[in-house]
């Protein structure tokens, strides 16, 4: 299995405070991977580092054999970096199908002039990028609700419409900061499925960050976990989930597994 991500003792810290120190791990094309750890771990921290909102301190990261520890976000977005946020992020004032259709802005290749008088290039491209919305639409049932506004819907639905945009920039790894926080049981057994699905049906390699652990032993290929912004361990998901300092750190003193 080819490795798609390659984290290399990476460190960053704000001020005084060390947030990441020293952490290491690779992720193999078609994988799940999980990172896990206590409130205050460093999991968001490594996430915003891979997509390029932090540049670390020291270290570097590597996506397709491709040194992008300087690569802006955008750039990054381009190879196929894409993640969701653990706060919803919509244009809550229009429809799910426009959100959808702005993700699409860094496919968008024509000129000022036919934008304007929408004709030639920009209606085939228009067109193209439209069909590629719809596709998403379905695959993760949003026809329903495709022409709402995003205000009028659920927490649920609107996490899923989150999870819709991402996929709309053709992600060749999705990272999820917490997509199922907030759901109810039903929501979070719809999230997951999804989930499966795009990594499976789409063969989209995906970062997951979640606190649910069910959910984590569920999905996961494999798992790292972080504690004080350090590596505590990594492997499949029941040695993680066996480990003593995961244990200690993070799952409490009962094992659940």
């Amino acid at each position: 299995m080819s490795v798609l991500l390659d984290v290399k003792n990476i460190y960053l810290s704000f001020g005084g405070i060390m947030a990441v120190a020293g952490v290491s791990f690779k992720v193999n094309a078609g994988e799940i991977f999980s990172i896990i750890g206590p409130n205050g771990a460093g999991k968001t921290s490594v996430l915003n580092t891979i997509t390029g909102i932090y540049k670390p301190k020291r270290g570097s990261i590597y996506f397709s054999g491709q040194d992008i520890t300087n690569l802006s976000v955008k750039n990054r977005s381009k190879l196929g970096l894409v993640r969701t946020f653990q706060n919803l992020e919509l244009f809550k004032g229009m429809t799910v199908l426009d959100n959808l259709m702005l993700s699409r802005h860094i496919f968008i290749n024509y000129g000022l002039l036919s934008s304007i008088f929408y004709f030639g290039k920009a209606l085939s491209e228009e067109k193209k990028n439209r069909e590629f919305v719809e596709q998403v639409i379905d695959f993760l049932d949003l026809s329903d609700v495709r022409k709402k506004h995003v205000f009028e819907l659920s927490y649920g639905i609107q996490k899923r419409i989150e999870l819709a945009r991402a996929l709309c920039l053709e992600p060749k790894l999705l990272m999820l900061d917490e997509p199922m926080a907030g759901m109810n049981s039903e929501e979070t057994e719809d999230m997951a499925r999804y989930i499966i699905d795009i990594n499976e049906e789409r063969g989209v390699t995906v970062i997951l960050i979640e606190h649910d652990m069910n959910v984590v032993m569920d999905l996961s290929h494999r798992v790292v976990a972080l504690d004080f912004g350090e590596k505590v361990c990594e492997g499949k998901p029941h040695e993680v989930a066996n480990d003593e300092r995961v244990i200690s750190a993070y799952l409490g003193e009962e094992k659940w597994i």
